[in-house]
């Protein structure tokens, strides 16, 4: 994307806070712009600066995020490889921004590119349930889990970003928020009263769909507009495609484990849905 008029003063501001060059853009929308960036302390490396570009939601975001990245990076007994380190860097014109490490693809876009097998997958879900396991643990629910908030590092190792939509100890942008396909049925029954949602619950929900579009690259069933409703879950197509690698290696009891554990994340209700925890130590992934 080209760097648009208005946003030229916002970029040399970068430049110079923190000394580095300005590549391209590489998102803009509601919540501010992204930046990919060359540091001139190491130029070869690339990273990502995300900025709120104006007041309100966008600045709200990115509060809710600087507040989450804080909270993940404090000083622990335990650490997780599987979310990432940003360094908040305090703008000259009251602007926060969030430095990053830059991954070049999405989970999203790697399963449609390359066929992965069955043990990668596995392996890479067991990543991401704990680092939702570790968010959880600390007060942190998501929102927003879905394959293209998943970048890939080195190694195939899964990323959880975007902590733009997350609640962190009663704090929040103020929208139940998330992706209309990954949304479960009681953000449909109670939208924008967060109240009244488990959103770690929810949380688990958007990370069963995350893994079934993982497996078969695409999503269970279309999100109903009668959710409200439904007392039960519409069933889902474990359908094997000939097409696709992981389909082929999923049979038998490979399959029903699988099975169990998505089924198990996409309980209709919320109380009796595995949580990330349970899901990072499913009998599938032993």
């Amino acid at each position: 994307m080209e760097i648009k008029e208005n946003e030229h003063q916002l970029v040399s501001n970068i430049q110079k806070q923190l000394k580095c060059k300005v590549i391209k853009v590489v998102g803009r929308g509601g919540q501010g712009l992204v930046l990919l960036v060359a540091l001139e302390a190491s130029p070869n490396n690339r990273a990502v600066v995300k900025v709120a570009t104006k007041e309100g939601a966008a600045s709200k975001s990115m509060s809710v995020e600087i507040m989450a990245q804080r909270k993940l990076t404090k000083e622990d007994t335990m650490q997780c490889d599987f979310l990432p380190i940003h360094h908040i860097v305090r703008g000259s014109f009251k602007d926060d921004y969030l430095l990053m490490h830059y991954y070049p693809i999405s989970i999203w876009d790697w399963i449609h590119l390359a066929e992965l097998p069955l043990s990668i997958l596995k392996l890479q879900m067991t990543m991401i349930a704990r680092a939702v396991s570790y968010c959880h643990a600390r007060g942190i629910a998501h929102c927003d889990i879905k394959p293209t908030n998943i970048m890939l590092g080195e190694d195939l190792v899964p990323v959880l970003i975007d902590f733009g939509m997350a609640h962190i100890d009663g704090h929040s942008t103020g929208h139940s928020g998330g992706t209309k396909q990954y949304l479960p049925p009681e953000m449909y029954k109670e939208r924008y009263k967060d109240t009244n949602v488990n959103l770690r619950s929810a949380d688990s929900w958007s990370l069963g769909i995350t893994f079934y579009a993982m497996l078969f690259k695409s999503y269970p069933f279309k999100p109903a507009t009668n959710w409200p409703e439904l007392e039960e879950l519409p069933v889902i197509s474990f359908k094997k495609h000939t097409t696709c690698r992981v389909s082929r290696e999923l049979v038998g009891s490979e399959l029903e484990a699988a099975k169990s554990l998505i089924l198990g994340l996409l309980s209709f209700s919320p109380s009796t849905r595995l949580t990330a925890g349970d899901a990072s130590r499913h009998s599938w992934f032993e």
